[in-house]
């Protein structure tokens, strides 16, 4: 039995002026975690902040729906992105390349204390 039965997945969006400048969820994975996926934000309002709220907000409510730990993946063709998680306090805990990709899988973890 998987330790996030029972756990639902979160979706949140971030508007300014009306307008949709980002997103980001996360979904229970096998390990219980609370897994992040599809945060984007709209490149005219990078480096404004919606990164930091969006993670702040899913950490938030990983934390009240009992998560000890958020997980997620990024690329190394995303150097920006890997710089964003590190600064948010996600430690690396691994690498996975393969043959046909251009690129390596960053696996990040953060606990949730």
């Amino acid at each position: 039995m998987s330790r996030s039965r029972g756990l639902a997945g979160v979706f949140l969006v971030a508007e300014y002026e009306g307008h949709l400048v980002g997103m980001g969820g996360f979904r229970p994975n096998a390990g219980g975690q609370a897994e992040v996926l599809r945060v984007r934000t709209h490149p005219a309002m990078r480096r404004c902040g919606v990164g930091r709220s969006l993670m702040a907000g899913l950490e938030t409510r990983a934390r009240e729906q009992g998560f000890a730990e958020m997980f997620l993946d990024t690329a190394t063709n995303q150097p920006e992105a890997v710089t964003f998680y590190r600064s948010l306090g996600y430690e690396e805990a691994g690498r996975e390349t393969r043959p046909e990709w251009s690129w390596t899988l960053v696996y990040f973890i953060k606990p949730l204390s």
